[in-house]
């Protein structure tokens, strides 16, 4: 039990560090004392996220943990279905930022609001990409180890679609707010 302690502070940890490196504040502070300013700070960001979850994942896959649901050929196929949707969500998020921009590697547009491609369906299709790739996690491996890992990455998103939000709001103003009435935050309108 000690051992799924443990994980869940390793993964709110992650996140409250993912968030704080995300926000107005640690930006201008790395931009002031350390030079990092838009794309060099990207990379780092980038670079944090990908090498700070590994000890955490590393962690999470040393635990011993039995299922909690009989796993079947149902459960793997709607693991896999939601698994392949939520890549392919994260795909074409890459696609309209360009993977270069979207890590650091290159120079960000203008920095206007970008509302093209998926972002007109969604305004977090990183987040709805994410939820359907834990989901298929869940299904296929149903354990206590995936199951704290999606709550506490729930819980994450919840709280992080609202810290990203109201620095959009500061950034672009009306633009967002009238974007944010459009356009829903997670799962698109479906019109009959």
């Amino acid at each position: 039990m000690s051992e799924l302690v443990i994980l869940l502070a390793l993964w709110i940890g992650y996140y409250f560090f993912h968030s704080f490196f995300a926000s107005i504040s640690a930006k201008n502070w790395f931009s002031d004392t350390m030079g990092l300013k838009g794309q060099k700070y990207r990379l780092f960001y980038s670079a944090f996220a990908i090498f700070s979850i590994i000890p955490v994942l590393i962690y999470a896959i040393q635990i011993e943990s039995k299922p909690f649901i009989i796993v079947n050929d149902y459960t793997k196929y709607f693991s896999l279905m939601f698994a392949t949707f939520g890549i392919l969500i994260i795909n074409k998020v890459i696609k309209t930022y360009g993977f270069g921009e979207f890590i650091g590697l290159r120079t960000e547009r203008n920095g206007g609001l970008i509302r093209e491609g998926i972002l007109s369906k969604v305004r977090h299709p990183i987040y709805s990409g994410v939820i359907l790739i834990s989901l298929g996690f869940i299904l296929f491996t149903p354990t206590l180890v995936a199951l704290i890992s999606c709550v506490v990455l729930y819980g994450y998103l919840f709280i992080g679609i609202r810290l990203e939000e109201k620095k959009l709001l500061e950034k672009h103003g009306q633009e967002y707010s009238k974007y944010k009435r459009q356009v829903p935050a997670l799962v698109p309108r479906i019109k009959f």
